[in-house]
């Protein structure tokens, strides 16, 4: 069978789930990641695919609505693959921008020591750890499932992260040093909406990692704000994503008198996406 033949087999397969835009999506990166593919090979459709390819088994987890990523055992991420599971959430396009800005105002300022909270795959740790050397970074998680993911993709990246298992509710670790800079994409979406949200998500993605109750979806946020009082040293920042329906609530969990310059963002799509802000 070639490319060509399995895309028209991507199409009629799944034609009936998802829309052509996606069905070509998916198609691309399931040969990109599974044969190791670029996008001009692809376009031509001539090679013939390896007869160890179980696309069968994999037409029908998507058929199922798995994510992709999952089938394929990986995720693009700041320019790195990394390994993803449904132990782990998968790295989205606007977590990129979170990376983006830590590095390009972090970059210079030498030894930082910095913290990222709900590490998931590692993906904000190893990031910022491959594109700021010299940084000392950490990486904190309640899930030992998703730790173990993370220690394997810093390992095959070949960055410098020391984890830690973690929930930040229970006590800070004495082991923990005092960072210059905090860093989480942590759970954000209330309870609530898990009825208006893709299915794809819902039941594939770990829920700890997506989900926080709907009569306190910014208290991630707040503890965080608190832990900064010890872990966080003086003229520290923090860089948090945000769900875009809270960005007051979340960015008033930093007013407490500890922060200044506090500062909500739009990403990419002029939706709210961040929160930004410096210890006094």
């Amino acid at each position: 069978m070639t490319i060509l033949e399995l895309g028209n087999l991507f199409s009629n397969t799944l034609s009936s789930f998802y829309s052509k835009s996606e069905v070509r999506a998916l198609f691309h990166i399931y040969v990109k990641e599974k044969l190791g593919l670029d996008a001009h090979e692809i376009y031509l459709g001539e090679k013939n695919i390896s007869e160890n390819l179980d696309y069968k088994s994999d037409l029908q987890r998507l058929v199922r609505g798995e994510p992709v990523q999952y089938v394929v055992g990986s995720a693009e991420f700041y320019g790195l693959r990394f390994e993803v599971a449904p132990s782990v959430l998968i790295p989205r396009p606007e977590t990129e921008e979170l990376v983006e800005k830590v590095v390009s105002e972090e970059k210079g300022r030498g030894a930082v020591k910095i913290l990222d909270i709900g590490t998931g795959s590692g993906a904000i740790a190893v990031a910022l750890s491959r594109n700021l050397p010299v940084a000392e970074v950490w990486a904190a998680d309640c899930s030992a499932a998703a730790l173990g993911m993370a220690r394997h993709n810093a390992e095959i990246l070949n960055a410098s992260v020391k984890f830690i298992l973690w929930d930040i509710f229970n006590d800070v670790p004495q082991e923990l040093p005092q960072f210059d800079i905090i860093v989480s994409n942590p759970p954000y979406i209330p309870e609530n909406e898990k009825s208006i949200m893709s299915p794809i998500v819902t039941a594939y993605e770990p829920e700890t990692a997506l989900f926080v109750p709907d009569d306190d979806p910014v208290r991630f946020y707040k503890r965080i704000a608190s832990l900064s009082r010890t872990l966080l040293a003086s003229g520290g920042r923090v860089y948090a994503e945000i769900h875009e329906s809270y960005p007051a609530e979340s960015a008033a969990a930093f007013d407490n008198g500890d922060f200044r310059d506090i500062e909500v963002v739009k990403d990419i799509n002029g939706k709210a996406r961040f929160v930004f802000c410096q210890k006094k």
